[in-house]
This record gives structure tokens, sequence and C-alpha cells, in this order.
């Protein structure tokens, strides 16, 4: 009885050290980093300043396609009233894609496939809800739920 209480008291004390040593492995690994949409946003503002003073046709840009975060030169400008917004279009992977930036935030909208002169976004300037961008030539116009936001000319 001993003999058998010995073995499994030392068997224990195996399996209860080769448990601590691997929860003690898995908190020394690094874990990811964590990042909040705000914090990735701020980020890309910040390199987008940064990068402001030089021509982005010379190189290519890294791309983080899984939280969609990619920087991109802000595009050209337009004039809409008294307030001026970027945008650049440019493809990607395959896929033509808009950037509006307006007051330092930068909108995604997708290529409309039925006009190739539309962009569509379901997180818009109004209250994020969705909006559409029609390029024309030097116009652009914004609008969301069938109202105009922004009637746009290119800068020369």
């Amino acid at each position: 009885m001993k003999k058998i209480l010995l073995a499994s008291l030392i068997a224990t004390l195996t399996l209860t050290a080769c448990e601590k040593q691997s929860q003690q492995t898995a908190a020394e690994q690094p874990q990811p980093a964590q990042t909040t949409v705000a914090a990735e946003a701020h980020d890309a503002m910040e390199d987008s300043a940064d990068h402001q003073d030089h021509d982005h046709d010379e190189h290519d840009h890294e791309h983080d396609h899984a939280g969609h975060m990619h920087s991109h030169d802000e595009g050209d400008a337009y004039q809409c009233g008294s307030k001026t917004i970027h945008i650049a279009v440019h493809d990607h992977e395959g896929e033509t894609e808009a950037h509006l930036t307006d007051d330092s935030i930068v909108y995604d909208l997708n290529q409309d496939p039925d006009n190739p002169a539309r962009f569509t976004t379901d997180n818009g300037i109004e209250n994020n809800q969705p909006m559409a961008l029609t390029i024309d030539g030097n116009n652009a116009r914004v609008t969301s739920n069938n109202r105009v936001l922004l009637d746009c000319t290119k800068q020369s």
C-alpha cells in the first residue's frame, strides 16, 4: 500500500512540475500586440503626415489586409465650397478603390461594378451612413441617402 501511495505521490508531483513549467513557458512567449482601430488610425495619420513632402509613385507601400489599414498618398485635392478634401483612386489587388480624406479621416470606397465612376462605402461621412462618391472629370460629388453632401472641383 505504501508503494502505491508513494508512486501516486511521485506521479502527482511530476505532473504538477511539468504543468507549471509549460505555464511559465507560455507566459514567457511574446504575445501579439493588440491595438485598437483608433490607435491604428492615429498611426496612419502620423505616417501620412510624415510622407506628404515626397512623391509616392517612386516606391511600393506595404499593406496589412487583415485590418485593411494601409497608407496611400492623400491623392488629388478637391475644393468643396470652403472645404478641401483629397481623393486617391488606385488599383488594389485587381479592384479599383478610392480613398477620400476629409478632416484627417480616410474613407475607403469600393468601385461600383455597374458604374466605374462611382465608389461606395457603408461607413460614410454623415453619421457613418452609406455614402457614394461619383467622379466626373474634374468634378466629384459625395452623396448619402440621395442627398448631396459635397459638390467639389479638382484643384489644379
